[in-house]
């Protein structure tokens, strides 16, 4: 058989390479849409939130530049740790942080690979010492602010809300800071729980009672976006036992 000369064989290879690329990120994408179906069912139990990080980090291993699979696994992590027993949180989160920094690591321009790793990190810290917390002060930061400059708009506002809680939870606190970054959160999400219930707790604080009455009320009237029937769970206990402490 003769040999295919020149540019056609170029070309022909180059076909091929491109086509096999495709049906690469093809599968890449299948992993995904499985991933994504189980995640909408992750309220339902662990175990499909544990499914759901399987097919994204399949996903990831179909495309390693894939910086959305890393991402999505980050985010079970940071569901299953805010879920799990206190003894098994840090080891979650630190699981959540790792497959962010490999979505960052594909993509430094990926918000939510920034994003997840913040969160996962400043969760990992909460119960730590000021110490601790100080020194990893500029790693949390600067993430949350890339995430916030690439897309502040990032889940329901999400790097405005992760800092405003970094803020009211941090040894040097400001809550007035928070609660501007927590109103800027809104203003992207006006309805997402977490933002709602976080604002409220921070009023407290400042004795911003009848706010933030508003505010829980409104969160434990709220109805579940679909898969989040959970997290509103969630959002709605601590809102009950915000109202049940404020002064009579």
């Amino acid at each position: 058989m003769a040999k295919v000369k020149g540019g056609f064989g170029a070309a022909v290879l180059a076909l091929v390479l491109g086509l096999a690329a495709m049906a690469w990120a093809q599968t890449a994408g299948e992993w995904m849409q499985k991933g994504d179906a189980e995640w909408l069912l992750r309220s339902s139990g662990d175990s499909h939130a544990r499914q759901a990080i399987d097919y994204y980090r399949q996903a990831g291993a179909a495309d390693p530049k894939l910086a959305e699979a890393f991402a999505a696994m980050a985010r079970g992590y940071y569901f299953l740790g805010r879920f799990a027993p206190a003894a098994q949180k840090e080891a979650i989160y630190q699981q959540g942080m790792d497959a962010a920094k490999k979505g960052f690591d594909a993509d430094s321009g990926h918000a939510g690979s920034h994003y997840w790793y913040s969160a996962c990190l400043a969760k990992s810290l909460e119960d730590k010492s000021v110490m601790t917390k100080m020194r990893s002060k500029n790693d949390l930061e600067s993430h949350l602010k890339k995430a916030a400059v690439l897309n502040p708009t990032y889940f329901f506002g999400g790097p405005d809300r992760a800092m405003g809680m970094i803020l009211y939870k941090s040894p040097v606190a400001s809550n007035q800071e928070a609660i501007k970054l927590l109103r800027k959160s809104l203003t992207y999400a006006p309805d997402y729980s977490l933002t709602l219930v976080s604002l409220a707790e921070v009023l407290i604080a400042e004795k911003q009672y009848g706010e933030a009455k508003q505010l829980c009320e409104k969160v434990i009237a709220l109805k579940p976006m679909p898969g989040f029937e959970r997290e509103l769970a969630d959002d709605q206990a601590l809102a009950k036992k915000l109202l049940a402490g404020l002064p009579k």
